[in-house]
């Protein structure tokens, strides 16, 4: 379990508007869908999901793979 503490009320004013804090209610933003320009949209999207998967994904020692556990 990780715990962070933020004395920055920037800090936590935009983990709020992210809904970060329950990652059983994360879900990708709308506007990565409504990016029109690929390049910049690919990067979003790739952000995105290091970001989830640093989160959930564990890596099996036994085997080597990355797995990823959610919800």
């Amino acid at each position: 379990m990780f715990i962070a503490r933020f004395k920055s009320r920037y800090a936590y004013h935009r983990l709020t508007l992210l809904k970060a804090g329950k990652s059983k209610e994360w879900c990708a933003p709308l506007r990565l869908f409504l990016v029109t320009d690929t390049a910049k949209a690919t990067k979003l999207m790739k952000n995105w999901l290091r970001a989830f998967m640093d989160d959930e994904e564990h890596i099996d020692l036994s085997t080597g793979r990355a797995i990823i556990t959610s919800s």
